[in-house]
């Protein structure tokens, strides 16, 4: 891929597109810039889980291409991948929280519980406490976890989730697997998913996403396992 710009005109797309992503996590798990280059001109596009934005360039294109600049964690897979996945779970947990039933008489932040109440724990206010996490309301994905306090989202004691270990190791293989598999993985430019609200669970309604050329051998047929 080549192509000739004008520079400013360049660092003047790149960043507008960069200030049009949300400014809440400081490095994005699935951001990048996408530059294509046609006989159209110059299209950067920048987007990230939440959001996308594209600016388009006056160029001269001799040689039309694409190429995905990535964000940190596809740069470092190896490296980030768990610090990545743990730092997702505290920061928008799944299960938001749950109910509990008082057992004795109590007090919570000036708040008397008596034996037979019921409270509602909200594992996401405890995963953002600055008590116990630097910086709690940006997504670091190189946190330190042998450092942090460990989060909430499995809960905590006799209700920790038994499937935690699961739920890490899931969670780790399929963002290996998609990024490996389908080039240029990205979210469908224009694409601005909603969640679906809730007490306790939250997620996503969909989910739109594009990718380059056809999906690669899967890692085992890569690997030569069997």
């Amino acid at each position: 891929m080549k192509f000739r710009v004008d520079r400013d005109a360049f660092a003047d797309a790149v960043a507008w597109a960069a200030r049009s992503l949300p400014v809440r996590p400081s490095a994005p798990v699935l951001s990048g810039l996408l530059i294509d280059a046609s006989d159209e001109g110059l299209v950067l596009s920048t987007f990230d889980y939440e959001t996308s934005a594209r600016a388009t360039l006056t160029a001269e294109v001799a040689d039309e291409g694409r190429a995905l600049v990535s964000g940190r964690l596809l740069a470092d897979m190896d490296g980030l991948i768990a610090s990545a996945v743990e730092e997702g779970f505290r920061y928008d947990c799944p299960v938001q929280g749950n109910l509990r039933g008082v057992l004795r008489e109590t007090e919570v932040g000036g708040h008397k519980l008596m034996p037979g109440d019921r409270a509602y724990l909200f594992y996401t206010s405890a995963n953002h406490d600055p008590a116990h996490y630097d910086e709690p309301d940006r997504f670091r994905i190189d946190r330190d976890w042998t450092r942090e306090a460990r989060h909430y989202a499995f809960g905590f004691g006799i209700h920790f989730c038994l499937g935690a270990e699961l739920a890490r190791a899931e969670t780790q293989i399929a963002i290996r697997t998609l990024y490996t598999r389908l080039p240029n993985l990205r979210m469908k430019a224009g694409f601005r998913p909603q969640q679906v609200p809730g007490m306790v669970f939250r997620t996503w309604a969909e989910i739109e996403m594009e990718y380059d050329g056809a999906p690669l051998p899967r890692l085992s047929e890569s690997s030569g396992a069997a």
